[in-house]
């Protein structure tokens, strides 16, 4: 993607009220994670059992949990902790199915084959119940639902990639780049690659927010991150055994993650509707 699609695109979304609002949102969120330390009135791990469920008050804008754990607190670090394993998870799902792709669609025959009936598995099941079955079998801790949600949510990149690489492995520039004697590695990077850009960006967006609900998801099933944690899946797990009582540990949380998720779909959403027109040109 060149620097002048690039301002377009930009351009673009400050015209875009779905993309911009969605943009805002989700900067808000990255400050929020980015500055969880200097911005959290309280350390989130830090009981006051004196002060167990509060409901929201001056000292506590959101109110206290059964330990007496301030709840702004733990929200705060636990978009800290969605953010991380949902960006790196989208990383890591985009490498998986570009390279996927990449190598299913420049070597066809058999790799081909072989490749697309294991995406078609993946993409049989449902992302639940294989993030659920691969966490059971590999054991609990971040970096292994990192590694458990990029997988999961591979298969549609390598679609996407596979695609863009049938489309251009026969195309006059790639026989060319092939004639002068280039690698396949070099000749997938530099010239079929940047024709699936746009796709894969949009794709990674909304990626991106699949990946925070499935890590929600886990944490509210006790598959998540380690117990001590706080994470936005376990504080509404937490907080529906005291609903009757303090309706505000699940209320917050859900909106926390349901404001996260929403302004990152709208942004993909946008990016979507603008991306169209310069793939159609390209």
């Amino acid at each position: 993607m060149q620097n002048s699609e690039l301002r377009d695109i930009l351009k673009q979304i400050r015209r875009k009220k779905t993309a911009l609002v969605g943009a805002i949102f989700f900067l808000v969120v990255i400050f929020i994670a980015i500055l969880a330390p200097l911005i959290s009135p309280y350390n989130p791990l830090e009981m006051h059992l004196t002060d167990s469920l509060l409901s929201p008050n001056q000292q506590y804008l959101l109110g206290t949990d059964q330990f007496g754990r301030d709840i702004l607190s733990r929200i705060i670090y636990g978009v800290q902790i969605s953010l991380y394993v949902g960006v790196l998870s989208a990383l890591g799902s985009v490498g998986v199915g570009v390279f996927l792709g990449m190598t299913a669609g420049f070597y066809g025959g058999k790799v081909d084959n072989i490749v697309m009936r294991l995406v078609d598995t993946v993409m049989a099941i449902p992302l639940m119940l294989i993030a659920i079955g691969l966490l059971a079998f590999l054991g609990p801790g971040v970096d292994k639902i990192i590694l458990v949600i990029a997988i999961s949510t591979s298969p549609p990149f390598a679609r996407i990639v596979r695609g863009a690489v049938l489309r251009t492995k026969s195309s006059d520039y790639v026989l060319a780049a092939k004639g002068l004697g280039l690698s396949d590695t070099r000749i997938m990077v530099r010239h079929i690659l940047p024709n699936v850009i746009g796709p894969i960006l949009v794709l990674g967006t909304l990626t991106l927010g699949a990946a925070i609900m499935v890590e929600a998801g886990l944490s509210f099933l006790g598959l998540g991150v380690g117990q001590a944690t706080p994470t936005l899946g376990r504080l509404v797990s937490e907080g529906r055994d005291f609903f009757r009582v303090a309706p505000y540990l699940v209320l917050f949380s859900g909106l926390a993650i349901a404001f996260i998720i929403m302004g990152i779909n709208l942004l993909g959403d946008g990016l979507r509707d603008i991306l169209d027109p310069i793939l159609k040109k390209s």
